[in-house]
């Protein structure tokens, strides 16, 4: 059913929204549309293909849900995890005591929005699941109200996102540039950012935007001017960790609200969890 699908990560409207969980393109994937060369092999028994990946979300979809969170209790009874959704979880609740567990293709399916599915399999089982149609009524309108979240967040975020890169087509430009030359953890921290959704994707969005508007040969203001005009050297701090950062990051906004992206400490945050 609905309700375990991933509110937080909005997906594309168009090519220059932002992408939750694709920030950045993957690590080897092609850049300015290059394609690898083919490289022949020698003539030996091909390896099996590895499964395919999930299909990624497309423009204005939520990610694919894969199975429904639930559980078998002492006596053998399905349950679901609550949604905090009374509707749904009345539906849910009502699917589990006919014993369909939230990896059944049926609910998989019904999660990403298509009931017909289990429409046609509760149809099946008579007396038993008399009532039926209710329930999965109540499962459709949590779906919409789901979705009618999800598109709302994703807007609010693109706007915002927009607005710190100066508009769609910067944004676009941060956006391959950065699939260029970010490593992998930063494009891991970046994309977890992004995943989070709310304060954490503006923040992320606002250290793209730092990042690549210092990208030629600007230098980093030292975390601790006083210090060194005082002849002490600064010590070294260790690098944070990206559960540090997050938490640093929430209680300096805490702090300083808006003015933080200008802020010397905002600044010496990201110094500490990008290294430069």
């Amino acid at each position: 059913m609905p309700g375990e699908a991933n509110e937080q990560n909005p997906s594309q409207d168009g090519n220059t929204a932002v992408t939750f969980g694709s920030i950045v393109p993957p690590q080897g994937a092609p850049v300015n549309g290059s394609v690898a060369p083919q490289v022949e092999t020698p003539t030996e028994t091909p390896a099996p293909a590895p499964a395919p990946s999930p299909e990624a979300p497309k423009p204005g979809e939520q990610p694919k849900v894969e199975a429904v969170p639930s559980e078998k209790d002492e006596a053998g009874l399905v349950v679901y995890d609550e949604t905090g959704d009374a509707g749904l979880d009345l539906a849910l609740a009502f699917i589990g005591r006919l014993g369909i567990e939230g990896t059944d293709p049926a609910m998989v399916a019904a999660a990403n929005g298509d009931f017909s599915f289990i429409e046609a399999k509760l149809s099946t089982l008579g007396d038993e699941a008399k009532g039926w149609e209710k329930h999965v009524q109540l499962a459709k309108d949590a779906h919409g109200r789901q979705l009618s979240k999800f598109t709302a967040e994703q807007e609010a975020t693109n706007k915002a996102v927009h607005a710190i890169a100066g508009g769609e087509d910067k944004w676009k430009a941060i956006v391959e540039w950065a699939g260029k030359e970010a490593d992998p953890a930063e494009k891991a921290a970046i994309n977890a950012m992004f995943d989070a959704g709310g304060f954490q994707a503006r923040a992320a969005a606002q250290m793209l935007v730092t990042a690549y508007s210092t990208a030629k040969g600007t230098t980093v203001t030292p975390a601790n001017p006083a210090s060194q005009a005082s002849g002490v050297a600064a010590q070294p701090q260790a690098r944070l960790t990206q559960a540090d950062y997050h938490k640093e990051v929430s209680a300096l906004h805490q702090k300083l609200g808006n003015s933080m992206d200008g802020s010397p400490e905002y600044a010496d945050l990201k110094r500490r969890f990008f290294g430069r």
